[in-house]
Formats: C-alpha cells, sequence, structure tokens
C-alpha cells in the first residue's frame, strides 16, 4: 500500500466509446507520481484486443502526510509503519499494476 489511509481528491474519467454487452474488458492501472501527500493512479479500460474504452487520472492525498487533525496514523514523513522509507519504488511495490504482473505470470506457467 502506497498509505495506510488514502482519499480521492480528484477523478477525471474520460469515455471514449461505448461499452457492449458480452465483451469482456480488462481495466488497467499504475501509481505514476508519488510526490507525498499527493499519489496520482492512471488507468485505462480497453477491449482484450487493445481498443480504449475509458481512461482516467485520480488524485490521492495521504492522509497521514497532511498532519493536524486529518489522521494520527504516522507522525514520520518518510517511513511508512513498517519502518521502510516512503520512496517511489516502495510505493510501486503495493502498486495494483505490478500485482496483476506477478499474477499473470504465475498463472501462465502454471496451466500451460
Amino acid at each position: 500500500l502506497v498509505s495506510p489511509e488514502m482519499v480521492t481528491s480528484e477523478m477525471t474519467v474520460k469515455l471514449k466509446k461505448p461499452t457492449k454487452p458480452g465483451v469482456t474488458y480488462k481495466a488497467a492501472a499504475a501509481i505514476t507520481e508519488v510526490r507525498p501527500p499527493i499519489v496520482v493512479i492512471d488507468g485505462t479500460i480497453t477491449t482484450e484486443s487493445g481498443e480504449l474504452i475509458a481512461q482516467g487520472t485520480a488524485k490521492c492525498a495521504m492522509l497521514d502526510k497532511l498532519g493536524g487533525m486529518a489522521s494520527a496514523a504516522s507522525s514520520k514523513e518518510t517511513e511508512r509503519e513498517d519502518g521502510t522509507p516512503l520512496t517511489r519504488e516502495a510505493c510501486m511495490d503495493g502498486s495494483l499494476s505490478l500485482y496483476v504482473s506477478e499474477l499473470q505470470s504465475n498463472s501462465g506457467g502454471s496451466g500451460s
């Protein structure tokens, strides 16, 4: 996880094409920027053939990095609860795209 407590402060979604019943869609998202207290996440929805259906960007606020009454979760600016540094690499360790990639690589080798 990037932060123990995050809220979406802004979200933009651009619908490029209508969806159709019976079609399988693929959703993908990745953390593209980490500037505590802000995290930017970009995502897309495509058809299996790669046709773009929707794209979006979310700006999230790390409540534990805002200070004051926003959160009492952590007072450390550069560390997570387990003491690891809050770097872009540390944030990517918990990103959904990394998790999905690991799932795909694990399932690709086990069922063939």
